[in-house]
């Protein structure tokens, strides 16, 4: 279940307080993973963006996101493997349409969490690379 805690030290600013939403913190069953899914919005012309910060000493996990639509349609969008004890960015284009929003954090073994910070949805130029 997703949880979310303090954090002492935000990734998008010098804050010293705020939260963050720690995905991974209970299960530490190997090959789970942990999703956070929004209601249906309109992603027309829009982008998401978010940071997450692999809580391990390796590569031991990622965090993908996806797109449900109201067939209830999943469509992958990224599949990103960042760097452990860092804040990865991650800024995708969003479909046109009604869609749920899946960020999920997969896990490889035990020993691993993920964090999500500074979600938001924003207007997207049709053009630009986008992670």
């Amino acid at each position: 279940m997703a949880q979310a805690v303090n954090l002492t030290l935000d990734g998008s600013s010098s804050a010293t307080s705020g939260h963050v939403l720690y995905m991974m913190k209970t299960a530490k069953r190997p090959y789970s993973s942990a999703a956070v899914i929004t209601e249906y919005v309109n992603t027309t012309g829009k982008c998401l963006s978010f940071l997450y910060y692999l809580i391990s000493e390796k590569r031991d996990g990622h965090s993908s996101v996806s797109v449900i639509d109201e067939e209830e349609r999943v469509k992958p969008l990224t599949n990103g493997l960042g760097l452990p004890r860092q804040w990865n960015p991650v800024r995708v284009r969003l479909p046109h349409g009604l869609h749920r929003v899946k960020i999920v954090g997969h896990r490889y073994n035990g020993n691993v969490g993920l964090a999500v910070d500074s979600v938001s949805f924003e207007s997207c130029p049709d053009t630009g690379t986008y992670t």
